[in-house]
């Protein structure tokens, strides 16, 4: 049998069974689907109406696809037919007749890499990860997101700094997200200077602590006074991000600094003071946090905020009698307090009084 009858016979029915079996959009991270899928086409998609009974009663419909272009394991030509059960009700799945589609698919074996697979009930059948509508503007840019990607894979690792250096001023939407991550992952520092360029050109408070993250993420040694400045500038609205950022640098000594907003008028940046003493080793961090917890005047958020840090940012020991303010607690009237401080008493059991959990077969 020819290669092209051998793949079109593997393109036999995908099945979208999922919520989010196909989303469409402009946004993706272009980079992971193309790793976690085995086959990327591009296709026209095709309702095929059984009767338009079927339809409204079954709300199912029958689509094809025929693959003009073949990026990963496929040929252009290749048929693929699947059912999409609800009939474009489904969230994220919005496909339409005549419109082009890069599509991403996988197979049993895709699946079985994935954090959650999928279920099991789907057997060997193909699914889909994710479909971008392209016009001839966006397809353009699309494939030579792609090309940038599979370049970069080809390459041996002494090459690939110069490259990921070379692309990261490629305005690429689709490539340029993977093309940083690589960057920040491998630690390339003399991409400092890019990054610096752009925080000096960014206008909002976002991009600016987008920036700023990245710069620490590469040990950009100027991070640490741009963070202090914006802290003590009374125009910079997002503290609270500040102080995360402040948290990560994970310097000790800034924790004078941060001290100074135990008692901010903003709930949330006081609770955010607090808790980075609590993961910067400053010993009342604990008991601050749980000071803002038992605050009847202060919102839920914040309140739940200071109690999510002790259960998870807090190791060591409480005292009798904040063991016995938890306690309290766990009959809040806000539920998530309530929940919070439950997962915290229920750390005091002795693991002979913890149910045992059911081994599964």
């Amino acid at each position: 049998m020819p290669m092209t009858k051998i793949m079109s016979a593997i393109f036999v029915t995908l099945y979208l069974v999922s919520p989010r079996g196909i989303a469409s959009g402009y946004r993706v991270d272009l980079a992971g689907a193309w790793s976690q899928s085995s086959v990327v086409v591009l296709v026209r998609p095709q309702l095929d109406r059984v009767s338009d009974l079927e339809i409204i009663d079954a709300e199912r419909g029958y689509y094809s696809m025929n693959a003009q272009r073949a990026y990963k394991g496929g040929q252009a030509g290749d048929r693929i037919e699947f059912i999409d059960p609800f009939f474009r009700s489904t969230a994220g799945l919005s496909i339409q007749e005549g419109s082009n589609y890069v599509v991403f698919v996988q197979t049993i074996e895709d699946r079985k890499k994935r954090p959650h697979p999928a279920t099991k009930s789907l057997g060997p059948a193909l699914t889909g990860l994710c479909a971008l509508k392209v016009n001839d503007e966006t397809l353009a840019e699309v494939e030579a997101g792609i090309m940038i990607i599979k370049e970069y894979e080809t390459l041996p690792p002494q090459d690939r700094k110069a490259f990921l250096l070379q692309n990261l001023a490629v305005t690429n939407a689709y490539s340029h997200t993977f093309i940083v991550r690589e960057i920040l992952v491998e630690g390339v520092k003399e991409a400092i200077p890019y990054f610096q360029q752009k925080l000096s050109q960014a206008t909002n408070e976002a991009d600016r602590l987008d920036l700023i993250a990245k710069l620490r993420c590469l040990g950009d040694p100027s991070v640490k006074d741009k963070l202090l400045a914006w802290l003590a500038d009374d125009s910079f609205r997002r503290k609270v991000e500040i102080v995360e950022e402040i948290v990560r640098l994970k310097d000790a000594s800034l924790t004078p600094t941060v001290r100074n907003y135990i008692d901010a008028k903003d709930d949330l940046l006081a609770v955010e003071a607090r808790s980075a003493l609590l993961r910067l080793g400053d010993p009342e961090g604990k008991s601050l946090c749980l000071a803002m917890v038992v605050r009847k005047d202060i919102g839920p958020t914040a309140r739940y905020n200071a109690i999510h840090y002790l259960h998870w940012g807090y190791s060591g020991d409480f005292t009798e009698e904040e063991k016995s303010v938890l306690r309290d607690l766990v009959n809040d009237k806000e539920p998530s307090i309530a929940r919070v401080a439950g997962f915290i008493v229920e750390k005091w059991k002795p693991m002979s009084d913890k149910p045992s959990e059911a081994i599964p077969q």
